[in-house]
Order: structure tokens, then C-alpha cells, then sequence
């Protein structure tokens, strides 16, 4: 079920992939992994994004770059959603895998921007798996579990500082001790099948033990908290030196987005105005109230490991709300997965919940609840995405706005026809960053002459 889950998410994203125009920080990527194969890898780093552009790289853009930069995201996604049926099957319940896999399937905005050569989406992806990994380490207590761990934030926190949150959220994951019998809505006959691979008899001590976390003391808790920070450290020391040794403030771009309480800071309310704005989008409510139930459902019947996971899935979403002085639907985007998985678990554990006669039934309803709003928006953004009718945040920043690239790139697809002698040199008298998008959509005889300041006269 996995597999198919995953195939079906390769199929949604990967249909009609280059239909919309890059944006600007989709050329900005783009030319980042460009300047990867010009042995710069780290190029222009101070706005949190440092290693998103080298997956890019590693499928060498300078061919179809439109399409490259693009389906660099759709395989981050396929990990997020591969931890994210992990976490699922963690929960036993038969249509836990299922349900939260195609809740992420058909999430309009993780559609959008899974098909986008953004970072925020990919970072939301590995803080999931970092979440999952946390949580092996939770059992385990194993140093190299508390090194993948790391590993999997760092991962996270290098595609793009939205993901810091998710430091907290696996801190949570770990520090919380799990239940001694795990989280199951399994049937007492269910249990006996599924333990009599076990002895029969178990000692008295066996039976009363304290979980393994606390039977391993503090000191183990301390030795991999201090692996996980070490692995983080190590991931940022290149980086960090990089930017020390060209001078100027670390990460100055990045850390500007957090609110200082200014007049021009969106306050909590705004944001959360934003999100609600985001969460109807393409009039199809319907995934949200789903969603929302899905969470809801973990309260109910998640027990302490469902509602700690709930917990530390929500941590982004608030610190973003609470911090971000403009919070836009990107942003939101880096802390959706992790609660999609959650309420994915929340929805596969109330329909076991149902009567056995009717499982099939709720699990089918909600799969055709899910899919009959996705397919008709799926099918437009294929054709037509400059006619969706997108949240106004959204439709400004990727239609009409200046950093949408509508215009720009069918001027230059456009210069065969429109440019009379393709001998003489194209100056690129705008942005430099729009000039270098420009050129990832214009013929490779046409290419512009792009200026380092802004409004050169090359």
C-alpha cells in the first residue's frame, strides 16, 4: 500500500510539471544550482536556504531547468510522505496508511508547492522525518538513533530556517516517555496474535518494569540530547564559516522575517487570518473539516503518544503565527505536513472505531470526500493555473505580480519571432534576478546579458 501511495504522489505532482512560469525564487534556486557546478555551492546562503539548490544541482539543471529545479521538490516530498506512513503504521490501526496518505496527496497547498521548486514544502517534508526519527530514538535509546535523528534535523533546518521550530518538536518527542503498552485500538484477539511470537511467561520484574526510557537514567537522555545538538552544530559549521570569512551578519536575510513588534509586523491575528484564508482555498472547506477532524480524532482516541505527536506537529504552526512578521502561504506550508500525518493517524483510528461492518464504508467515504474537490483543482493547474481561483496572497505572488514570471516568460520564449537578427547581444535592462529566471525559459541562442545591479546599462 505504501508503494502505491507513493506512486500516486510521484503521478499528481509530476503531471504537466513546467505549466506555471517560475517564480523569482524559483530562478533564484535555479541559479544557485547553477553556480553548484561552478564550484560555488555556497553562493548566496544568507537568507536560511543552503543546501535546498544542491539536490537541484544533482540533476543538472543547465537541461530542462524548469522541470529539473521542480521535481527536486516532488522527491523530498515522496520522504516526507514515506515518514509520514511510517508514523502511521506505528499506530496499528488497518487504515491509518491509507487515510493519512491520501490526505496528503490531495492537500491543495502541499499540491501547489510540492510542484515548485520552493524550499518551504521540503523543509516541512524532513521535519516530519525528523519527528519520526525522534520517535524511534524515544524506544531505542540507541547513540545511533540520537545521530539520525540529528542527521534528519539538520536536514530539515539546512533546506531552510522555516524548519527551526522542529527542534522543539523533536525535543518534545524524545523528552516524553512512552507508554508501556503502545498506542492500539487493536482487539484483545488482535493482541494475541500479534504477540505470540512472545514467551508465554514473563517474570514479575518483566511485567513491572519502568519503561526503557526511564530505566536508562538521565545519562543516556543527556549523552543523545548532546549527539543530536553536535550533529546539528557539525552540519553548520561549514556554512557559518563561509559566511564569517566573506564577512557581514550571519543569516541577517533569514532572521529579518521574525516580528519585532514594529509597526509593520502582522500581528498573531493577522496570521491567523492568512491561514484561515488558506485553509478554504479553491471553495473545497471540505479538506479542512477533514483535517480538523482528523486532529480532533487523535485527541479522542491517540492516547499519550497520538496527542504528544499532535502536540509537536502543531509547534511550527504556532511559533509561525506568534513570529513571523509576514507570514505568507509558503511559510504555512513548511508546517502542514507533520500535522497531516498526525491527522492522517487521527482518521485511520476513528474509523477503526467504527462497527467492523463499517469500516469499509467510512474509509471509502472519506477517500471520494478527499478526492472529488482535488481532482477538478488538480486538472486546472495542469491546464490553466493562471485562471485557478487562488487565495489573494497566493495569486498575487505566482499570477499577476512582478515576481510571477507571467510575461516575462513569453517575451523570451517569444524572441525568435519578435528579434529579427539573433546575432547581436540581448541586454537584460531589469533585476538581475529576473533576468537570470528569464533565461532558464529563453531559447539557448537568445540568452540575455544580464547586468549585476539593478537597471545596469550593460
Amino acid at each position: 500500500m505504501a508503494l502505491l501511495l507513493l506512486l500516486l504522489l510521484w503521478w499528481t505532482r509530476i503531471t504537466a510539471l513546467d505549466t506555471l512560469p517560475l517564480h523569482n525564487d524559483e530562478g533564484l534556486h535555479l541559479t544557485r544550482a547553477v553556480e553548484v557546478w561552478n564550484l560555488n555551492p555556497f553562493w548566496e546562503i544568507r537568507d536560511g536556504k543552503i543546501i535546498n539548490h544542491w539536490l537541484i544541482a544533482a540533476f543538472y539543471p543547465q537541461n530542462q531547468p524548469v522541470f529539473i529545479g521542480r521535481v527536486a521538490s516532488v522527491f523530498v516530498a515522496m520522504i516526507g510522505l514515506a515518514a509520514a506512513l511510517a508514523l502511521a503504521r506505528r499506530a496499528r490501526g488497518r487504515w491509518t496508511m491509507l487515510l493519512t496518505g491520501l490526505l496528503w496527496i490531495s492537500a491543495p497547498l502541499l499540491f501547489f508547492y510540492e510542484r515548485m521548486a520552493f524550499s518551504d514544502a521540503q523543509a516541512g517534508a524532513l521535519g516530519t522525518l525528523a519527528l519520526l526519527a525522534s520517535l524511534y530514538l524515544t524506544r531505542s535509546q540507541r547513540s545511533r538513533d540520537a545521530l539520525l535523528t540529528g542527521a534528519a534535523l539538520a536536514l530539515a533546518l539546512l533546506f531552510k530556517f522555516t524548519a527551526a521550530p522542529f527542534a522543539v518538536s523533536v525535543g518534545l518527542v524524545y523528552l516524553t516517555p512512552p507508554q508501556s503498552q503502545v498506542t492500539s485500538t487493536r482487539s484483545p484477539l488482535q493482541k494475541r496474535r500479534d504477540d505470540s511470537h512472545l514467551p508465554s511467561r514473563r517474570s514479575q520484574a518483566d511485567r513491572t518494569a519502568p519503561p526503557l526510557f526511564w530505566r536508562e537514567g538521565w545519562g543516556v537522555m543527556l549523552r543523545n540530547l548532546l549527539i543530536i545538538a553536535a550533529a546539528v552544530a557539525a552540519a553548520f559549521a561549514v556554512p557559518i564559516a563561509v559566511l564569517v570569512l566573506r564577512g557581514g551578519s550571519l543569516f541577517d536575510i533569514a532572521l529579518a522575517w521574525v516580528g519585532t513588534g514594529g509597526s509593520g509586523d502582522l500581528t498573531l491575528l493577522d496570521n491567523l487570518g492568512r491561514l484561515l484564508s488558506l485553509l478554504v482555498w479553491a471553495d473545497a472547506p471540505l479538506f479542512s473539516l477533514i483535517l480538523s477532524a482528523g486532529l480532533l480524532a487523535v485527541l479522542i482516541y491517540g492516547r499519550r503518544e497520538g496527542r504528544v505527536l499532535l502536540l509537536a506537529a502543531a509547534i511550527p504552526l504556532l511559533v509561525i503565527m506568534t513570529l513571523g512578521r509576514d507570514a505568507q502561504s509558503r511559510h504555512f506550508v513548511a508546517a502542514l505536513p507533520p500535522l497531516i500525518a498526525v491527522a492522517g493517524i487521527g482518521l485511520g483510528l476513528a474509523v477503526e472505531a467504527f462497527p467492523a461492518g463499517v469500516r469499509l464504508t467510512a474509509a471509502a467515504a472519506l477517500a471520494i470526500a478527499l478526492f472529488a474537490p482535488f481532482q477538478p483543482l488538480a486538472l486546472h493547474l495542469y491546464r490553466d493555473p493562471a485562471t485557478v481561483a487562488l487565495p489573494a496572497l497566493m495569486r498575487q505572488q505566482y499570477i499577476v505580480g512582478y515576481a510571477s514570471g507571467y510575461g516575462l516568460r513569453e517575451a523570451v520564449q517569444a524572441f525568435p519571432q519578435t528579434i529579427a537578427r539573433p546575432d547581436i547581444p540581448i541586454i537584460g535592462s531589469m533585476y538581475p534576478d529576473s533576468c537570470r529566471r528569464a533565461n532558464f525559459h529563453a531559447p539557448p541562442s537568445m540568452t540575455l546579458v544580464c547586468g549585476d545591479a539593478p537597471m545596469r546599462a550593460a
